[in-house]
C-alpha cells in the first residue's frame, strides 16, 4: 500500500480550487457566425470660412465684424463618422436678436435663412449640436447677429459624440 503525502494532498487541493475560482471569474464571451474587425481612425472637425477649408489645427475661426448674415462650415476631414459637435461662440460685443441656423449635410444656403435645398434648421447657440457629419463632408452654418459683431467660432468633439464604423459580413 502506498502511503499518500499530506502536504501533497493539501498542495493538489489549494490547486484545484485556485482552479475552480479562475475559471468562475472568467466573464462569459460569445462569437457571432461573422469576422468582426477593429480598426483606428481619426476625428478631425473644425470650423472654415469655405467648403474646402485647411484644418486650422485648434486655431477658432474668427468671422467679419458686420451686422450681416455671415457663413462658416464644419468640416469632418477624419475618418471617423460624427453624430454632433461641440460649437462655442463668443462675440466681439453684445449681440442683439440673432439667428443661428444650419442646412443639412453638404448643402449650401441659397440666400438669407434659405437653405439651396431642404429647411435650415435653428440652433440654439453655443452648446452640442446633433448632426450627422460623415467622414469627407461638411455642414452650412449661417449666423446673423443683427448688431455689429465679430463672432469666433470653436468646434469641438468628445468621444461620446462619435459613432464607430462597424463592419459586417452577410
Amino acid at each position: 500500500m502506498s502511503r499518500i503525502n499530506a502536504p501533497l494532498i493539501i498542495a493538489f487541493g489549494l490547486t484545484l480550487a485556485g482552479v475552480v475560482s479562475a475559471a468562475n471569474a472568467v466573464p462569459i464571451a460569445t462569437t457571432a457566425s461573422a469576422a468582426t474587425s477593429v480598426s483606428t481612425g481619426t476625428i478631425i472637425a473644425y470650423p472654415s470660412i469655405s467648403t474646402t477649408g485647411a484644418n486650422p489645427n485648434g486655431t477658432a475661426l474668427t468671422l467679419a465684424n458686420t451686422s450681416l448674415p455671415q457663413y462658416f462650415y464644419v468640416l469632418n476631414s477624419g475618418s471617423i463618422e460624427i453624430v454632433s459637435v461641440t460649437i462655442t461662440i463668443s462675440y466681439s460685443s453684445t449681440t442683439a436678436k440673432k439667428s443661428f441656423l444650419h442646412c443639412g449635410q453638404n448643402v449650401l444656403f441659397a440666400g438669407t435663412n434659405t437653405c439651396a435645398s431642404g429647411i435650415p434648421v435653428t440652433v440654439a447657440g453655443s452648446g452640442a449640436v446633433t448632426l450627422n457629419l460623415t467622414p469627407g463632408s461638411w455642414y452650412a452654418f449661417e449666423i446673423d447677429a443683427k448688431k455689429v459683431v465679430t463672432p469666433t467660432i470653436s468646434v469641438s468633439v468628445s468621444s461620446a459624440q462619435i459613432r464607430a464604423a462597424i463592419n459586417s459580413n452577410s
